[in-house]
């Protein structure tokens, strides 16, 4: 009702991005994905936090396929995923055994660099090991800082 209220006296904050992605996490975590995938699909301009929200809600609800489906449609776009991204991104990969997927977006952090961060390093290892591939994930976390 709030939500409604807002859009329908035109606030100017409505179309505030921050705002949206803010609504997004909120139906999310209301249980409500077809809300939040309702405001994002009608976001005019999408940043890395709304990208990153609802790729997060999808794999949270327990829908991994869409949460890598929209981190495909992110790269897409002129944003570059993130160490965010690639956090929520890397437990859907290993939820749906996507070993192969996730090996391309363990080169895309190594690419952009982003291998150092803990987080991201963390996904990564866990991913392998969720997978199988028990060498890869010790070889990551011995070289963790």
């Amino acid at each position: 009702m709030v939500h409604s209220f807002i859009v329908l006296r035109r606030f100017a904050f409505a179309k505030c991005t921050s705002f949206q992605s803010k609504l997004i996490n909120l139906y999310a975590k209301c249980g409500s994905l077809v809300y939040s995938r309702k405001v994002f699909d009608h976001m005019e301009e999408r940043d890395n936090v709304s990208w990153n929200t609802i790729i997060a809600a999808y794999r949270r609800h327990g829908y991994p396929h869409e949460a890598v489906k929209l981190f495909h449609q992110m790269q897409r776009t002129r944003l570059q995923p993130n160490q965010f991204t690639s956090a929520s991104v890397l437990p859907a990969c290993a939820k749906i055994g996507a070993l192969e997927e996730a090996m391309a977006i363990h080169q895309s952090i190594r690419d952009r660099g982003i291998l150092s961060n803990v987080i991201v390093a963390t996904s990564l290892a866990d991913m392998f090991v969720k997978c199988g591939n028990i060498n890869e994930a010790r070889e990551l976390f011995d070289r963790m800082p």
